[in-house]
């Protein structure tokens, strides 16, 4: 799978910081689920890490590794049939 650091991870909307020098390590094969109420920055987040959205600072490191394709994620890669008649 792979490896995500964050470092230091901030973001601004104009005064108003919403991420506020968040640090992070998920390892190959962890699994992490951000919860909180509402307004607290996980969508935010979530949009940095996936590079929708820039940090104001801080870095967001990925690493990936390549591995055989599972059956379940082959079945799910094949072309849909409809249904339709």
């Amino acid at each position: 799978m792979g490896s995500l650091v964050l470092e230091n991870i901030r973001k601004s909307f104009g005064t108003v910081e919403v991420l506020k020098g968040i640090d992070l390590e998920v390892k190959d094969d962890e699994f992490v689920i951000f919860v909180g109420p509402s307004g607290c920055g996980k969508s935010t987040l979530l949009r940095v890490i996936a590079g929708l959205e820039d940090a104001t600072s801080g870095t967001v490191s990925l690493s990936a590794t390549c591995r055989r394709p599972s059956a379940v994620s082959r079945w799910f890669s094949r072309p849909m049939r409809s249904t339709r008649t």
